[in-house]
């Protein structure tokens, strides 16, 4: 059997609106996923929209679409894209679909790096100073051990945190 993946779209829980259109393999955790980055970062579009029905106390509605052969996902997302526009939808999408970080070992290494350092930004927000250092002496550790595979930034990480908080 062909792997498969989902087409998903992100819609407003007020007016059901398409407001993203992504792919995921598991789209339950993607959505999750989406949820984090925006209470850690809340730079882009999508994350700062997510941000603010937060705050109303509510989330996206997510819809899966179709699922379709890895071999296609591409192809799908751009159509959904595509055609949601031409409906009127205000996608938050900055592209026209299609692109993802790299699939395999790098693929994972890259979701890994951005899981951690979105660990350590999400306890620097909620004022978790103790565990963020934690995770930071880690991160620091790991660019000592690989400095070709660990971001450059992590040699340095939470150096700036009170040296206290290491025991709170």
């Amino acid at each position: 059997m062909a792997e498969v993946t989902a087409i998903y779209v992100l819609r407003d829980p007020h007016t059901f609106e398409p407001r993203y259109v992504g792919k995921s393999s598991t789209p339950k955790l993607r959505l999750t996923q989406h949820l984090l980055a925006a209470r850690t970062k809340s730079v882009s579009h999508l994350q700062r929209w997510i941000t603010k029905l937060e705050r109303e106390g509510l989330k996206p509605v997510m819809d899966v679409m179709e699922w379709v052969p890895l071999s296609e996902w591409q192809n799908a997302e751009r159509y959904y894209i595509r055609e949601f526009t031409k409906l009127g939808a205000r996608l938050t999408n900055s592209t026209p679909g299609g692109d993802a970080p790299p699939s395999g070992p790098q693929g994972k290494l890259h979701y890994l790096k951005r899981s951690i350092m979105m660990i350590y930004r999400s306890f620097v927000k909620d004022g978790q100073l103790g565990a963020a250092a934690r995770v930071a002496v880690k991160m620091r550790y790991m660019h000592r051990l690989h400095p070709s595979i660990a971001p450059r930034s992590w040699k340095y990480i939470g150096l700036d945190l009170k040296r206290t908080s290491l025991h709170g």
